[in-house]
């Protein structure tokens, strides 16, 4: 009890002598309160739940079903953007419809301002006439002539004049392209996934496009038009063999068409049968034959048909059980043909002795491990096909004229393949390899894309004579390739639609 008074008064001193320290410091306003010794109770927590309030909800509006009361969910704005979009949807689809009968070119080119200035390019066109061909027999040729001939492909430029950014020969991803025979007229014509044909005069220009406050001078653009003359995608383009007046046309829309140039006229010539009306099979592959007065093609679904142009007769053959993706004539044989399919195998077919109850002769197939993708005879008789493989193969075929209509090739093995990559993809054209058809030289060879933005030129014994490119300006795929008939022009087509083309130096002045 003592220890706790001694602390009691020594507490007592500390008290004084702040507060004298405080009066010295003229602190003695501050506030001299006694610090309370007891402890802050402690809150209790109120364990009693609160009652909520509950809202009075029945003097509001009930929901109702619009639905049922024929009323539109829809805000008026967004009603007025689906009609605009019902719109444009059909507009669209009346586009992919097909179109019967025959059609004007000036209705269908996309720009009819453009009109006149087209004219006059299909008017070039059709007052071509066609010199006849001297086509060289075959021989054998010397490494000379080959190292020649590579020196001569490897020569070729990109055509000096434009820029292949501004050369969109068609509004979408190019599927087929042919250049005009002319040797003194450089034209080409392609063809595109919607059916839009479109043709490039490489000599003409026009000065339509907008420029600059700070410009003197016109600016120049390609010379090229567009016509919506299909309502799906264009396979294959064929001039006829006795004029080159008339342009046929095949299409995933189940039509074949023949444009008249001199006429400014697209005529309907076949619609593919054995589907619906409105949607006939689509046409995979079209050839004309030498003779010009009948057409051979093929389906997706594996037919053949023989059409007279002369009539409204055609025969119809099933082939494959799959696609057939490629179709060829041999130039010197016409009762020969090659065809590739999906379902792995190319094959070879005579076409005499065709009766009604007699199908067409198989004379020999090819079996590869995956899809091929196409097969191309040439003059001597040797076909190049494509297969995903990623492989090219040739077939030398010298004796064909002793075939007959019951030969068999038992042994179709290929007498030289070459490692290419042929895995195009979703987004760019398959790639074909398609041959020189009347080179100048004799020398056999052949044109395909190349996935590394290049075109590749190989000759019939696999010698890979040029690889052409140009990586600062070729920034696509140039998967349609096609020579022109007897000049050493090669030209590429790519998914944007444009296209590039590679002249001797000689050629790239205009004409």
């Amino acid at each position: 009890m003592q220890e706790i008074n001694e602390y009691e008064r020594q507490r007592e001193l500390n008290i004084k002598r702040n507060q004298e320290l405080l009066k010295e410091l003229q602190l003695d306003s501050i506030l001299k309160k006694e610090p309370n010794n007891q402890a802050n109770p402690t809150k209790t927590r109120n364990l009693e739940r609160k009652r909520t309030k509950r809202r009075d909800y029945s003097n509001l509006p009930r929901r109702n079903s619009s639905r049922l009361l024929g009323i539109s969910a829809e805000p008026e704005n967004f009603k007025r953007k689906q009609e605009e979009t019902d719109v444009k949807n059909a507009i669209e689809h009346k586009k992919r419809q097909r179109v019967p009968g025959d059609l004007k070119l000036s209705e269908i080119i996309d720009n009819s301002n453009d009109w006149e200035v087209a004219r006059k390019v299909i008017k070039n066109a059709a007052s071509y006439t066609q010199d006849s061909i001297e086509k060289k027999e075959s021989e054998e040729f010397l490494d000379k002539d080959v190292l020649e001939l590579k020196e001569k492909m490897e020569s070729l430029e990109l055509y000096k004049r434009w820029d292949p950014f501004y050369l969109k020969i068609v509004p979408e991803r190019i599927s087929c392209i042919i250049v005009h025979p002319s040797t003194t007229k450089k034209m080409v014509f392609a063809g595109d996934k919607i059916g839009s044909m479109g043709i490039w005069d490489m000599d003409g220009s026009k000065t339509n496009r907008i420029k600059n406050e700070d410009e003197d001078n016109e600016l120049e653009e390609p010379l090229i038009h567009h016509y919506r003359l299909h309502s799906g995608l264009i396979s294959t383009f064929k001039f006829d063999p006795f004029s080159t007046n008339t342009l046929y046309s095949s299409s995933y829309d189940g039509t074949v068409r023949a444009v008249y140039l001199e006429k400014e006229l697209s005529t309907e010539i076949y619609v593919s049968s054995g589907g619906n009306s409105n949607d006939p099979p689509s046409i995979s592959a079209l050839v004309v034959h030498p003779e010009g007065d009948r057409i051979y093609l093929t389906t997706l679904d594996g037919r053949f048909v023989m059409k007279d142009i002369r009539s409204q007769s055609a025969s119809t053959y099933q082939l494959h059980d799959k696609k057939i993706g490629g179709l060829s004539i041999h130039p010197c044989a016409s009762y020969l043909i090659c065809t590739s399919s999906l379902d792995r195998t190319m094959k070879i077919w005579d076409l005499r002795m065709i009766s009604n109850s007699k199908p067409i002769s198989n004379i020999g197939t090819y079996i590869s491990r995956l899809s091929i993708s196409s097969a191309n005879w040439n003059s001597e008789g040797s076909i190049v096909a494509t297969s995903y493989d990623d492989t090219i193969t040739i077939f030398d075929n010298p004796n064909y004229k002793s075939w007959t209509n019951d030969t068999k090739l038992n042994d179709m093995s290929p007498n030289c393949t070459i490692k290419h990559n042929n895995q195009s993809g979703r987004w760019v054209t398959i790639l074909r390899a398609q041959w020189h058809e009347n080179p100048s030289t004799g020398i056999q060879k052949f044109t395909i894309g190349n996935m590394q933005r290049h075109i590749d030129i190989y000759s019939n014994k696999g010698v890979c004579l040029a690889r052409l490119g140009d990586p600062n300006k070729i920034t696509a795929v140039p998967a349609v390739c096609q020579f022109h008939p007897t000049q050493d022009w090669v030209v590429g087509g790519s998914a944007s639609g444009k296209i590039v083309a590679y002249l001797p130096p000689e050629k790239q002045s205009l004409q």
